[in-house]
């Protein structure tokens, strides 16, 4: 199930059914468990939006569980419009949004495994996560391994995958 699309006109349908028109997006998938830094993810996004103007979008995925919701540090930050928080996606859909997305970002301080770097590596999406954990023995050659979950540092890691082609090609083509 978890392979590249290598049809671009399937990935922009889904882009246009996600957000209403077909602009890049960064992806995260997972639960908002502290250890996964989704404050920091948001924070260096914000950046990336404000100095260097990107035009993507953030879309969360399975980031909402009852009690827990980031929505008033998405306001401080300025990223209402800029911040997609979706549930739950069936497998097929997710797959669909790996693809689609111009990348992943995992930046969680501890995993026994991390089954979103994983499966979004086979789909060729360009995967940033932390240099910790198992991520280095499944990861290592492929996905941009980061030395913490530090605003700068992520927005660094996401600005490169962004403005480099040759690296997203690489990363694209490693990892299925």
């Amino acid at each position: 199930l978890f392979k590249p699309i290598n049809d671009p006109h399937v990935c922009s349908a889904w882009r246009r059914k996600t957000f209403g028109d077909d602009r890049p997006f960064i992806l995260y998938v997972g639960k908002p468990t502290k250890r996964r830094n989704l404050p920091n993810l948001f924070r260096a996004f914000a950046q990336l939006k404000k100095r260097d103007e990107i035009p993507h979008r953030l879309l969360l995925v399975g980031s909402s569980l009852p009690g827990i919701s980031f929505a008033g540090e998405i306001r401080s930050l300025g990223l209402e419009t800029e911040v997609v928080d979706l549930p739950y996606l069936e497998h097929d859909e997710i797959v669909q949004a790996y693809n689609a997305c111009e990348m992943l970002v995992y930046p969680s301080s501890y995993e026994g495994f991390g089954m979103p770097a994983l499966e979004a590596m086979a789909c060729g999406t360009p995967v940033i996560a932390l240099n910790n954990t198992a991520f280095p023995e499944f990861a290592g050659d492929v996905a941009m391994l980061l030395p913490d979950a530090q605003p700068d540092t992520l927005a660094a890691g996401m600005l490169k995958i962004i403005r480099d082609s040759t690296l997203r090609a690489r990363m694209t083509e490693a990892g299925p």
